[in-house]
């Protein structure tokens, strides 16, 4: 059964329209246009909707493997003094949900969810819609060299770079840095504990971590602070490291301006 019968039974032909007509302006606002609508359609029907997900979830794999390897082409292309591993530490910056999130809503893909009704899309759907884009624009274009010209300009990778590297931590896990700091100060008379609760269930968890340092020989407080929200468990830690970090060198930054910096 084609998306357009599955979307009618699902959702009624009012809101088919509706989601064909956003298809439609998605692909003029962004220049990118599909020979093969179907395959929008469906990268479109983000998880969560009530459309089967196993097409949706089948291009957002593809896409995650084809946006790994076109970051790191363009990385690797763009910075020719940098060594593998600053690379590689790159490619995991800008290929974070964080990020992603970004670039979709910057091409339009939240409006999706009051046609689907979801309302307000978080950024893990909005990044899960992206990989799936990408996924159809690579089954459609059956080029490589295409679909890296199309999706490069949104990634804007040179300024990027640029941003991540004006961070005090660079490229740095925000963990490794946060004790890198600790260390220096406090030498080993220190401590780090992170606190966490699922407030997701066991098969979609999502964790908010609470990070507490302390002084290890009068167990005094020396500061905390309590990260965002992530699927992942390690991904919440280092959301409360970057957050204490954030706190400790931009006192009075605007931290939105920051979150190309920010994972999960």
């Amino acid at each position: 059964m084609k998306i357009a019968s599955l979307f009618i039974q699902k959702y009624g032909k009012t809101s088919w329209e509706e989601f064909k007509e956003f298809a439609t302006r998605f692909q003029t606002k962004n220049q990118i246009f599909f020979n093969n609508n179907e395959l929008l359609y469906i990268a479109l029907a983000v998880r969560g909707s009530l459309i089967p997900s196993n097409e949706f979830e089948r291009l957002e794999y593809l896409g995650d493997s084809i946006l790994q390897a076109l970051i790191g082409s363009l990385l690797f292309e763009k910075f020719p003094s940098f060594p593998p591993e600053k690379l590689t530490r790159l490619r995991s910056i800008l290929v974070r949900n964080k990020n992603l999130a970004i670039i979709g809503r910057k091409m339009g893909m939240g409006e999706i969810g009051n046609i689907l009704n979801m309302g307000l899309l978080n950024d893990n759907q909005i990044a899960d819609m992206f990989e799936a884009v990408v996924g159809a624009l690579f089954i459609d274009r059956d080029d490589f060299e295409a679909v890296k010209k199309d999706l490069c300009m949104f990634f804007a990778v040179e300024n990027k770079v640029q941003e991540i590297e004006s961070s005090p931590w660079g490229d740095k896990d925000p963990k490794s840095f946060l004790y890198e700091i600790l260390q220096k100060k406090y030498k080993n008379n220190f401590s780090v504990e992170y606190t966490s609760i699922n407030l997701g269930t066991e098969n979609i968890p999502l964790y908010q971590v609470t990070l507490v340092v302390r002084q290890k020989d009068t167990e005094e407080i020396i500061d905390y602070t309590v990260g965002k929200f992530a699927k992942k468990l390690k991904d919440a830690q280092k959301h409360a490291a970057e957050s204490l970090l954030l706190k400790w060198f931009y006192p009075n930054t605007n931290i939105k301006k920051l979150d190309l910096l920010k994972y999960s």
